[in-house]
């Protein structure tokens, strides 16, 4: 499902990568049909969210839809797509249609440049996951967006969902940055010695050659000196 670029503002309703709260009640509607068939799953995913492995797994899943390596994930190239449908098929849940997941989508894209940072793609999959195990009631359906960014999780149930401040996530993807960056400086200092060492190897054995040509006409010489000096023709 690509989309034509447009400089028209799609974001509606509040979103993490603004350091707002998001509008979880407003996301769960776009995936309503596939809710009950989660529902089941609520308790392992409650967990998942609250240990931090859910955003752990997210970030391994971010780096391997990212394929072009650029930091970021395209929707028109079904980077987004895959990226979402990955972490949730990683969990045994059902993956909600391409068009309920544009929905959702489009209200972290707030620049509309179809595309999210690593960031950003971290907070979606995380309010994805969220949203799927919300009360979407008709009565709380019908919160206002203003009553739902103070609605405490606590009246939901327990477990609560609590949501993680925006800097775990921060913390998160510079910690993956600080380890891809050592990974990548410790390979170039390996290619770097394997160059040295080619390199070495190159020359030890010009050196030998040259010495070996060297050794086989000096004693062409001293034989033939050697030779004039004993007088046989």
């Amino acid at each position: 499902m690509a989309v034509k670029l447009s400089t028209a503002n799609r974001g509606h309703g509040s979103c993490i990568t603004q350091r707002e709260p998001v509008n979880l009640y407003l996301l769960a509607n776009h995936i309503k049909p596939v809710l009950s068939q989660n529902a089941q799953h609520r308790q392992r995913m409650i967990m998942a969210i609250e240990s931090g492995e859910l955003l752990k797994e997210a970030m391994r899943l971010f780096k391997e839809c990212d394929r072009d390596r650029n930091g970021k994930l395209t929707w028109n190239q079904g980077e987004i797509r895959s990226f979402i449908s990955q972490v949730l098929q990683h969990y045994n849940l059902i993956v909600p249609s391409e068009e309920q997941l544009y929905l959702i989508y489009r209200h972290f894209d707030k620049d509309t440049s179809y595309s999210l940072d690593v960031r950003e793609s971290l907070c979606l999959a995380d309010a994805v996951v969220r949203s799927m195990f919300l009360d979407v009631s008709p009565a709380h359906s019908a919160v206002s967006r203003s009553s739902v960014r103070s609605l405490r999780f606590s009246e939901m149930g327990s477990p609560p969902l609590r949501r993680p401040a925006m800097n775990h996530d921060e913390e998160l993807a510079r910690r993956v940055a600080n380890q891809e960056s050592a990974m990548e400086k410790k390979l170039e200092r390996l290619i770097r010695a394997c160059n040295d060492a080619v390199s070495l190897r190159l020359m030890v054995s010009l050196m030998h050659v040259t010495f070996s040509a060297w050794r086989q006409c000096a004693t062409k010489n001293l034989f033939a000196k050697e030779k004039e000096a004993a007088g046989v023709p």
